[in-house]
């Protein structure tokens, strides 16, 4: 787990199966004071991620309508994807059906550019009407009162000044913004124009998560058409969400995923769409990303008596800096040793009837593993466990796993040989070989 961290990810998707913006005399938008609605959903210790789906479900055009309901599930699934793999705190607003409007949604960019810090990641999602006057070049306009209300400046939002530059003043460490919306004044038929199918979840790394949220500094936007195209919506959702969220999960299964793949304009989001109609859509896309360090590596704390009865119970605390899944083993100084595994062990099985390698409890930041415990109601079975009843020197090992792809990894040690006659340094080292990434923490103790 990574210490906290801030990204903003600003996603704006609009949809079209008209788009007809004439010339547009030049009008302020009124300003609306910011509503307290965000509802917190999940919490972490990493940041928080404002979600702001907005879309317009109640588009008097039936493909435009469900297909703005299904990028808004989309959408809201991803968040939850990212919020589950990253340990973000997550808040979570939906702007949609008769609350959809420009007022609602100036009033809730308002009140996030007010909380928000440098630790924390925005996605701002858009699915409507959108498109641009016709002197106007480079980023569409997202028509925020629907389709027939268009022609008025007052009625839109302009992507670039009202959205891009108004986020980037509350100086976010990412700022990810896409729209999805026409670029031209004109129709298009999305009806009969083939979607694209999602990757599965289980295909993808969590780790990866981590390394494009959370290790991203810059800004990060897409426009699903250039200047002059149309983007297409369909019932399935629309054509450039569908090809972005197909390509951002096709590379969290590589080993080194990047924004810059993910952009790409030959095989990544940015590559050119073709309709059944002959017409062709391709993503504006700019990425202006730096380096980012990666954050140090908290310290992992194992403590427990140096001496033991022969028989008696294993009493034990084991406290890490970062959320992760805590594994327990023991393992005796002799020729021919083996790993056993403490934790989890039968207190798991008796309470949740799983297997004795399962540990399906990730413990927060700070919040120390205790055992004995009679007190936690996730862990009152686990009275303690029994030393040998042979004297001798042992080597207790805590591991802390923070990434759910090393899970089977440390769950395949139990019965392992481990060369344990060369001292606790090289203990060490043998798990830090096997498992990089892994924090670890060796303690000796006598049994006499």
């Amino acid at each position: 787990m990574t210490t906290t961290k801030q990204v903003f990810i600003i996603l704006f998707l609009g949809f079209f199966t008209a788009c007809n913006m004439p010339s547009i005399k030049e009008s302020t938008s009124p300003q609306v004071e910011p509503d307290n609605y965000l509802v917190t959903k999940s919490s972490g210790e990493n940041g928080s991620l404002y979600g702001i789906i907005v879309a317009d479900t109640n588009d008097g055009n039936a493909t435009s309508s469900s297909g703005a309901k299904k990028d808004k599930e989309n959408m809201t699934g991803l968040l939850d994807d990212i919020t589950r793999h990253t340990g973000l705190r997550n808040e979570v607003k939906i702007i949609d059906g008769n609350q959809f409007s420009k007022q609602q949604i100036i009033s809730v960019l308002a009140q996030v550019s007010q909380r928000v810090t440098t630790q924390d990641l925005v996605i701002f999602y858009y699915s409507g009407h959108g498109g641009r006057d016709l002197q106007e070049k480079g980023w569409p306009d997202l028509c925020v009162a629907g389709k027939d209300n268009c022609q008025e400046r007052e009625n839109r939002l302009n992507f670039q000044k009202e959205v891009i530059e108004k986020l980037k003043m509350s100086q976010p460490r990412l700022l990810i913004a896409i729209a999805d919306t026409c670029n031209k004044a004109l129709s298009s038929n999305g009806e009969t124009t083939k979607g694209h199918p999602l990757s599965t979840e289980a295909e993808v790394k969590p780790e990866n998560y981590r390394e494009l949220f959370l290790e991203s500094k810059g800004s990060i936007i897409f426009a699903s058409a250039n200047i002059g195209q149309v983007a297409v919506v369909l019932k399935t959702g629309s054509e450039f969400t569908n090809v972005f969220i197909e390509v951002l999960k096709k590379e969290l299964t590589t080993a080194s995923p990047s924004w810059k793949n993910i952009g790409n304009t030959e095989n990544g989001a940015g590559r050119e769409i073709k309709h059944q109609s002959g017409d062709r859509q391709q993503a504006k896309v700019k990425i202006e990303l730096e380096e980012v360090e990666p954050p140090p590596r908290g310290q992992l704390q194992l403590s427990l008596r140096d001496l033991f009865q022969p028989g008696e119970k294993l009493q034990f605390s084991v406290t890490a800096q970062e959320d992760g899944y805590f594994f327990i083993f023991n393992a005796e100084v002799k020729d021919n040793s083996t790993l056993h595994q403490v934790f989890p062990s039968r207190c798991y099985r008796e309470q949740f009837d799983k297997p004795v390698d399962k540990n399906e409890l990730p413990w927060l930041a700070n919040e120390p593993l205790v055992i004995p415990n009679n007190t936690d109601e996730n862990l009152r079975y686990c009275t303690g466990f029994k030393v040998s009843k042979d004297p001798g020197t042992h080597f207790l090992i805590a591991l802390l796993v923070t990434q759910e792809s090393d899970l089977r990894k440390v769950q395949s040690l139990q019965g392992q040989p481990i060369d344990t006659k060369n001292g606790q340094a090289e203990v060490n080292n043998w798990f830090t070989s096997k498992l990089p990434g892994i924090l670890v923490a060796v303690v000796k103790y006598q049994v006499e």
